[in-house]
This record gives C-alpha cells, structure tokens and sequence, in this order.
C-alpha cells in the first residue's frame, strides 16, 4: 500500500472510531456536568473525560470538517481542562511520564499563549529521573526545554543521550536529533529528523497505542514542529501526519469557556506545594 493510501485508511478508520467516541461523550455529557455541579459521583474523573471529549471534538472538527476555528477552540477547553486537573493532582501516579508531555499538543495546537507559557513551565514529572537519558521522564522534559528555549541545556542534553544512546530509548534517537538542530536553530537539520519521525516503520510504533491522535497525526512530530514554529523556525516536510495548516501561531481572537465550572479558574494560579 502506497503512502498516500495508507494515510487515507487511516485518516477513514480515524474518523469512524473517533466519531463513534465523540458521540458518547455527548450522550454522557449532562450527567457528568451535573456532577460536577453538584460535587457528586467522581467530578475529577468527569473532568478527564470532558479532556477526553474536547479532544476527539478538536480532531473531527479538523479532519472531518476542514473548521481550523473549531479545531483550535476545542483544543483549548482540553488544555483548560487538563490545566484544571493538575491543580488538583500535580504530581498524580495513574498517569505515566509520558502524560505531560502528550498534553503539551492542545496547547500548542490551541496557540492560546497563556496556556502554552503555563505547560511549558509546568514539568508534572519527577524532575530528578529526568536527569536519566534512559528514562521517559528525560523525553518529556526535552520538550518543556525545548518549548522554554532553554538552548544551552537542551543541546547538551541531546549531545549526551545521542552520545551514548540508552537501548531502551533509541528509538528516540531522531527526537534529540530535532532539539539538538532547533537549539542551533538549523532548520535543514530540524527538517531531517522530523522526516525521520513520520516515515512507515516509525509511524507504526510511534502510534501504536496513541488513543485519538495516532490515527491522523505523529503526535511527536507535530508538537516539535509547533514549538519550532513558536520559536520563529518555519520547518515544514509536507507531510498528511503533519498537518501544514495547523503550523502557523495564529490564536483565535476570542476562546470560549463551554461550562460554567471552568470559566472563574485562573491558569495562573500557584501550584499546591
């Protein structure tokens, strides 16, 4: 099967599996908001699965209806939400380290600017086990590096895992290709490495077990792409798996609080100690 009719299947078996998920969420939607509301049942949980409906909502809006507002707005209320949820539990442990990185895509899609300035302070990892270029920890903080322009240390962080690459995370190995070329800021470099992360083999296992996103984008590659494009760095590899539209900082002028409960929260508010 040829490239361009692979993406096809998947982008048509992506939008039936989400499409199907996205309307439970709005057969649900009344009863989790009612518990929220009322502080009854488990409002946290309702909050994830609120998360979990705006983001099946940002993607059909994007690859089934072509409506980038819609898309963008969508993606906001599932950054909010998340924001939201780590207020409460900064540092919870039914999350893998994988987790906050992975949400660092709503916001970056959203381009709501004061989101994306909390995610990118925000570590939500053991910062400690992030010193180990063998764990995932170490991946995710690459990204908050990358998304704060903290050059120095992500280049050198990069050089060091690229050096003596973990066998656990070689896998990885294009990924710290990208950061080491963004923080020097060759764009050719950066273009490489993304190439790398959407050819077939590494699509496979990249999207194996990405829930919404694995079935039309690499979300990797789309969020390194993003953050290059924050930083001024227009790199672009005409790919389906990286969506061109979705590449240029363009935020909405107006971002819409669907519920009532989100609306009085302050993202800026300090974290619990």
């Amino acid at each position: 099967m040829s490239a361009v009719l692979a993406y096809e299947d998947s982008l048509r078996k992506g939008l039936a599996h989400v499409g199907s998920h996205l309307e439970g969420h709005l057969e649900r939607l009344a009863s989790r908001l009612n518990h929220i509301r009322n502080n009854s049942g488990d409002p946290e949980a309702c909050k994830r699965a609120l998360q979990s409906h705006a983001e099946a909502a940002s993607l059909i809006s994007w690859f089934q209806d072509k409506n980038l507002m819609a898309c963008k707005q969508w993606s906001y209320v599932a950054a909010k939400l998340r924001r939201m949820i780590c207020q409460n539990a900064p540092l919870t442990g039914i999350y893998s380290p994988g987790v906050p990185f992975r949400d660092l895509l709503w916001p970056l899609l959203s381009d709501h600017s004061q989101l994306v300035r909390w995610y990118g302070t925000f570590n939500g990892i053991d910062v400690n086990r992030s010193k180990k270029s063998s764990t995932w920890e170490f991946l995710t903080f690459q990204a908050k590096l990358a998304l704060r322009g903290e050059w120095e240390v992500l280049a050198e962080r990069s050089e060091r895992f690229l050096l003596n690459v973990p066998e656990r995370m070689k896998r990885f190995a294009s990924d710290n290709r990208f950061f080491v070329a963004l923080a020097r800021g060759d764009i050719g470099a950066m273009e490489d490495a993304l190439s790398e992360m959407v050819k077939p083999d590494s699509i496979k296992w990249r999207n194996e077990d990405d829930g919404y996103t694995g079935w039309f984008i690499v979300r990797e590659a789309v969020i390194y792409t993003k953050i290059a494009w924050r930083h001024g760095y227009q790199v672009d590899i005409s790919s389906p798996w990286i969506p061109s539209e979705w590449l240029p900082i363009s935020p909405l002028s107006h971002y819409d609080d669907p519920y009532p409960f989100m609306r009085a929260f302050d993202i800026d508010m300090p974290m619990p100690e």
